[in-house]
């Protein structure tokens, strides 16, 4: 059981501080070398939206972090004293919703943080015909356009 709990609980975690960790000096580095430098328009959108996914899985990172790490430790180390309590049941249930909201928190940091994404879901969501399905293609460098010739901006 305590081999299970390091290597399929507590190991990723750490991987996942240190690798954040690198990606957070990486991208300092970068931002402070390209925010110096004058470079072109294209230079600067690229290093935006590479600035804007660091953050994004920076950010996802850590709310994985968050929400499964309390379950980890009360299931692998507090469970049986947790259990005793008068509202140990409510502790557990409580820390279970959290840990299982998880994939919930993705979409919506997805949905605020991602353009392309949010219009792709208002796309779906808020036309009238739904029964098409349209794909997303690079066409131009000003926008995404849909395969029936409509612009997503």
């Amino acid at each position: 059981m305590k081999i299970s709990l390091y290597f399929g609980y507590i190991a990723p975690y750490i991987l996942l501080v240190i690798f954040n960790s690198i990606i957070i000096y990486t991208a300092t580095r970068y931002e402070r070398k390209h925010k110096n430098s004058i470079s072109s328009s294209i230079e600067n959108r690229s290093a935006k939206r590479k600035t804007q996914m660091t953050r994004m899985i920076i950010l996802i990172t850590f709310l994985y972090i968050i929400t499964t790490l309390p379950n980890t430790i009360v299931t692998g180390y507090l469970y049986n004293t947790v259990v005793r309590l008068d509202v140990g049941q409510l502790i557990i249930n409580l820390i279970n919703g959290i840990h299982f909201s998880y994939p919930a928190f993705n979409f919506f940091i997805l949905f605020f943080s991602n353009k392309l994404f949010a219009e792709e879901v208002k796309f779906m969501f808020c036309r009238g015909n739904r029964n098409r399905v349209f794909s997303v293609s690079r066409s131009n460098t000003k926008g995404s356009t849909l395969n029936n010739g409509s612009s997503l901006k």
